[in-house]
C-alpha cells in the first residue's frame, strides 16, 4: 500500500497535515546523501534515540518510509548503509543520544534529557526497531 492509499484512509482534516509530514520525511531521509556531500549535515539526525519525541533521527525516519512502502526506493541505500555502519560487532545498536538533543536547537534553559536506557551503551530498542 503507498503512501497516497494510506493518506485517503485517513479522517478528513487529517489529509492535509499527514500529507505534509510524510512529504517530509521522505525529502529528509531520500535528501541525506546530499545534505553530507554538501556539508549541510544535522548531527542528531545520525545519533538514535529512544523513545523518540517531536524530533526524529535517521531510524525513525527509515522505519517511516518503509511502513509507507517506499522501502525499495533506491534513494535509501545511504541511509540504510548509515544504519548497517552504526551495527555493533554482536549485532545490537547503541542508544546514541537522550532526548531532546540539544544540538541544533536553541532553548533558554537546559532541557532535562528523558531516556528508558543508558545513552552510549547497547539498547534493546534500538536493536529491536533496527533489525526491522
Amino acid at each position: 500500500m503507498g503512501a497516497d492509499e494510506l493518506i485517503r484512509k485517513l479522517p478528513d482534516g487529517e489529509v492535509d497535515e499527514k500529507h505534509q509530514t510524510c512529504s517530509r520525511t521522505r525529502r529528509r531521509i531520500l535528501s541525506v546523501p546530499s545534505d553530507a556531500k554538501e556539508g549541510r549535515r544535522y548531527e542528531p539526525w545520525y545519533r538514535f534515540h529512544y523513545p523518540v519525541h517531536y524530533y526524529y533521527d535517521l531510524l525513525v525516519g527509515l522505519e517511516f518510509i518503509t511502513a509507507l512502502g517506499f522501502g525499495d526506493d533506491s534513494r535509501l541505500r545511504f541511509a540504510i548503509s548509515m544504519l548497517n555502519e552504526k551495527r555493533r560487532l554482536d549485532g545490537r545498536w547503541n542508544l546514541d543520544a537522550a532526548h531532546p538533543d540539544p544540538e541544533g536547537t536553541h532553548y533558554s534553559k537546559p532541557p532535562t534529557p528523558f531516556a528508558l536506557e543508558q545513552p552510549g551503551g547497547p539498547s534493546k530498542m534500538i536493536t529491536f526497531l533496527g533489525k526491522f
